[in-house]
C-alpha cells in the first residue's frame, strides 16, 4: 500500500515561503553562492520543506508577511471572474483554493515571495506617482528649456529594463510636475531624495498611468541636495 504523502496547511506553506525569502534575501531556484560563507545557498523550496517537516515555530514577521502574501494572491480568484488568467496566474489560483498542499507544490509557492515583493513595490510606486500625477503639468517651452538646462527633482521610482540594461526613472519637479527619463546606473540610492540634473526636453505626453509627463534625455546627475 502506497504511503500517504504528507500535506501542510496552505497558509503555513506561504509563511514558510516568506521565511525562505527572508533567509536567502530573495528567491533562490538554482546554484547561487552565499558571499558570506562562500557556500551554495539552499533553495527556497528546500528551506520550506525542512521547516514544515520539522514543525518549527515561525517568527512573527514571517507569519505576518506569509498571511499577507496568502491574501494578496487570493485576489487572483476575483480577477479570474472578469478577466482571463495567464498560465502562471491559473497555477496560483489552483493552489490558493486548497486547504492543504504537498511538498510537490512548494516550488510555485517558493517563487511567490519575489512576485509579492515586486507587486508591493509596483503598488507603492503607483501610489507615489498618483499623489503627484493628478496635479502634474508639462514643463513649459521657454528660451531656457529649448536647450540643455538645470532641473531640481525628487526621484520617485525606478524600474530596471534588463533588455536594455538601464533604468526608467519617474521623478517630480519642485512644482510637483512629473518627469521621466532613463539612467544607465542604478538610481536606488537616490529614491526619495532631491537631486539636481542637467537635461533636455525630449517629449511631452500623457503617461501610461494617465498623467501629464515631460520626458527628458541627455540627463546627467549633478548633485544631491544637502
Amino acid at each position: 500500500m502506497a504511503t500517504k504523502k504528507p500535506k501542510y496547511p496552505t497558509v503555513n506553506v506561504f509563511i514558510a515561503s516568506a521565511m525562505a525569502y527572508r533567509i536567502n534575501n530573495g528567491y533562490v531556484n538554482g546554484y547561487e553562492q552565499d558571499p558570506a560563507t562562500q557556500k551554495s545557498k539552499i533553495l527556497n523550496k528546500d528551506i520550506m520543506q525542512t521547516a514544515l517537516q520539522s514543525d518549527i515555530e515561525f517568527n512573527a514577521d514571517d507569519i505576518s508577511i506569509g498571511n499577507e502574501m496568502y491574501e494578496h494572491f487570493k485576489g487572483i480568484l476575483f480577477k479570474g471572474i472578469t478577466n482571463r488568467l495567464n498560465n502562471f496566474e491559473t497555477a496560483i489560483s489552483q493552489l490558493i483554493v486548497k486547504d492543504e498542499l504537498s511538498r510537490f507544490e512548494f516550488g510555485i509557492v517558493a517563487s511567490l515571495g519575489k512576485v509579492y515583493n515586486t507587486d508591493i513595490k509596483r503598488e507603492k510606486d503607483r501610489d507615489n506617482i498618483s499623489s503627484v500625477g493628478n496635479r502634474s503639468e508639462y514643463i513649459s517651452t521657454t528660451a531656457l528649456t529649448k536647450a540643455t538646462f538645470l532641473l531640481d527633482i525628487n526621484i520617485l521610482t525606478s524600474t530596471l529594463l534588463p533588455l536594455y540594461n538601464c533604468w526608467t526613472v519617474t521623478a517630480k519637479t519642485v512644482e510637483n510636475n512629473l518627469v521621466g527619463f532613463y539612467m544607465k546606473t542604478d538610481p536606488i540610492t537616490y529614491i526619495g531624495k532631491n537631486v539636481k540634473i542637467r537635461c533636455r526636453v525630449k517629449d511631452r505626453k500623457v503617461s501610461r498611468d494617465g498623467f501629464k509627463t515631460t520626458y527628458l534625455n541627455y540627463v546627467k546627475l549633478l548633485s544631491e541636495a544637502q
